[in-house]
């Protein structure tokens, strides 16, 4: 085992973060931060060794989509994007493909906030499994050559945009 990854829900919620980092660290081990960014100082305060910070949409549907509980929605996720650019190759960006959320002018937009990012993950919904909101289960997946679209839209801001398929969910080394 080279390094833990601090998961969740949403790690960043919890107090704790930030000295269960430290403790893990003091053994021996990286830290892999896996967060909403809607929380940037704790991001700051965590100081993961490798930072893995999902997208759902544009800042501005967050509380349309997501029910986001900040009014700063923007400023907050500007500012973890600013955090995973300055990590270069230590972070990566995940956005999760939903039907509904999802569309090219959202992808154009969050491409825009991207630029600079080395790394990005789109992870295609699976309704395949249970949801918190067991209405999306019914929802139609987007299909691939859409997803692939969105590919080269991305590819044009960052480094690398990848399509994290079913036979990559395997545990990957990221530390």
């Amino acid at each position: 085992m080279d390094g833990v990854v601090l998961s969740g829900g949403e790690p960043t919620l919890y107090q704790c973060c930030a000295g269960v980092a430290n403790d893990i660290r003091a053994l021996g081990y990286s830290v892999k931060l896996d967060t909403n960014g809607l929380l940037p100082e704790k991001i700051t305060e965590i100081a993961p060794d490798y930072l893995a910070l999902d997208i759902k949409t544009t800042p501005e549907n967050y509380v349309k989509f997501l029910q986001a509980p900040y009014n700063n929605v923007s400023d907050r996720l500007h500012a973890s994007i600013t955090l995973a650019k300055t990590m270069g190759n230590n972070a990566e960006i995940r956005i999760t493909i939903s039907p509904e959320i999802t569309t090219n002018k959202i992808i154009e937009d969050i491409a825009e906030l991207l630029c600079g990012i080395c790394t990005v993950w789109l992870q295609p919904m699976r309704t395949n499994t249970p949801m918190l909101d067991p209405s999306m289960q019914k929802k139609k997946t987007i299909p691939m050559n859409e997803i692939i679209e969105y590919q080269t839209i991305l590819s044009k801001a960052v480094t690398t945009c990848r399509i994290r398929t079913s036979s990559d969910q395997s545990v990957r080394d990221y530390l």
